[in-house]
């Protein structure tokens, strides 16, 4: 997975109250984010913080997905984070 906390921060998403040596582990990044957010969430996340565009997404998740889908998804996941994981959407 590609997905990992310091992908996160760089989204504009924030942990409150956690230092980046609290974060850091990867370990603990992957089980965080496996608790978190759901497999699809996971996978669309990894493409879009491996630089791949919603469009390019959507045509590379399998099966393909309207990129209204990937909106969708990037919506619920925002709200997971959120709501479950604590972390904060600053973008």
């Amino acid at each position: 997975m590609h997905v990992s906390i310091e992908n996160l921060a760089e989204s504009g998403f924030e942990i409150p109250g956690k230092n980046e040596e609290e974060i850091n582990l990867g370990n603990l990044n992957k089980e965080y984010l496996e608790r978190c957010l759901t497999r699809r969430q996971r996978e669309v996340a990894s493409f879009l913080f491996d630089g791949y565009t919603r469009k390019e997404t959507a045509k590379n998740l399998t099966p393909p997905v309207s990129l209204q889908a990937v909106h969708q998804i990037v919506l619920r996941m925002r709200r997971r984070l959120t709501t479950k994981g604590d972390i904060h959407y600053y973008g």
